[in-house]
């Protein structure tokens, strides 16, 4: 394997990034990696997974309900907190059960099963958001999971996305506040459109575009000012799969629900606490996603991985990993903190990406290859720096190893 030496953008140095990759076995770290899989298997069988689940559900229905409750009596931080936590927390079991975290698991209901859940009828009941949950999995489970950090392949490659930060004509203060502007609105304007996108893309691809109904200059991108022209249907089938039934559900009938009730004022009080904690859900949910895949110690691809060796080694040093270990700590992150297990193994369960992680840490301490583990706030900082232009990510090429 051969790495470039990038510069940054704040200093005329070059960066020797060659971490002696070249001489790791990448099949005995593959079948390491296998047999840690093997391992977590026996010592947290997924059979036996659904307290992880319900604990989560649990905690995240009693945060969206005491929000709901108290939501009316006034503005307050406290409504809009436990709100923003019940939505963000609800999106994030969305993800482990769409990654089939607990398909083999025993004693839960049917319907938690990455087929199933919030899919059809069940959105409205399992996982309303602003992308459906068919949408969702095209996107982040095919597309970002097995092409990451790769341009024009990964949809979710920070640095790509958010480039016209960096080109923006104005001080680097200013960059930081469009940052943090993007943040508060990412998933109703570049992130449910972007899921959608991407699936009638692929059914386009597939030939289904006409038996669905899709029509379009493909491929589709929310980044393409055609797919936001009012008079092209682009956006019109997007404001009906993603803006108008969480819009709808979320905001409008709750509005007029309690105003019907209990008048103006508590209507009133609703919608503003509503709207504020969707604005902080969305930048709750920016600060743990987006700083995973973005720093100047990360790195991004070209092409295909070669063997199984090769894509765990990419998922390891395109990712990071946040502080671990609390389950409280792990609840707020939404078990995002352990991105780099995540990515080596997107269907573990809660419990097991706790009891893998420490291992996979000293494997690639063993092996030789860069781990990196900092606190979230840390990995905010070096995503700013990314995204305003003070630094770029690293460039992997020619990806080679030694094989057995």
């Amino acid at each position: 394997m051969t790495f470039l030496k990038i510069k940054t953008n704040t200093q005329d140095l070059e960066k020797d990034i060659d971490h002696k990759l070249c001489e790791i076995n990448f099949d005995a770290f593959a079948k390491d990696i296998d047999c840690l899989r093997k391992a977590a298997e026996v010592a947290h069988p997924p059979s036996q997974a659904a307290t992880d689940l319900k604990r989560f559900a649990s905690t995240s229905i009693i945060f969206g309900f005491l929000g709901w409750l108290t939501a009316p009596l006034g503005v307050n931080p406290v409504s809009i907190l436990l709100l923003s936590l019940g939505t963000f927390s609800r999106w994030i079991l969305a993800h482990h059960i769409c990654h089939g975290a607990y398909d083999r698991t025993n004693n839960l209901p049917a319907f938690v099963h990455r087929n199933r859940y919030g899919r059809g009828w069940r959105r409205w009941l399992d996982w309303l958001d602003w992308m459906p949950a068919e949408a969702w999995h095209q996107e982040h489970n095919r597309m970002h999971h097995y092409n990451l950090n790769v341009p024009l392949e990964d949809p979710d490659l920070v640095e790509d996305k958010i480039a016209w930060i960096s080109s923006l004509p104005a001080p680097r203060f200013f960059k930081m506040i469009v940052v943090f502007g993007t943040g508060c609105v990412w998933k109703p304007l570049y992130y449910g459109p972007s899921t959608l996108c991407e699936l009638w893309n692929a059914q386009w691809m597939k030939g289904q575009g006409e038996e669905n109904n899709i029509k379009g200059d493909f491929p589709l991108s929310p980044a393409s000012g055609s797919a936001w022209v009012p008079w092209r249907p682009t956006v019109w089938r997007i404001a009906a799969r993603s803006w108008v039934p969480y819009i709808l559900v979320r905001f409008i009938a709750p509005y007029f629900i309690v105003d019907s009730i209990w008048g103006h004022g508590a209507s009133t009080a609703l919608i503003i606490n509503l709207i504020l904690a969707e604005v902080l859900t969305n930048f709750h949910g920016f600060v743990t996603i987006a700083p995973n895949h973005a720093g100047e110690d990360l790195y991004r691809f070209t092409g295909k991985p070669k063997s199984k060796g090769e894509f765990y080694i990419r998922q390891i040093l395109g990712s990071c990993n946040y502080q671990t270990g609390s389950w409280w700590g792990d609840f707020l992150q939404g078990w995002l903190n352990y991105q780099i297990e995540h990515h080596i193994w997107p269907d573990m369960t809660l419990s097991q990406y706790q009891w893998v992680q420490p291992k996979v840490k000293q494997l690639c301490a063993d092996h030789g290859i860069p781990y990196i583990q900092e606190p979230i706030w840390q990995r905010c900082w070096s995503m700013i720096r990314v995204s305003i232009g003070d630094t770029s990510m690293l460039s992997g090429n020619n990806f080679q190893g030694i094989s057995q």
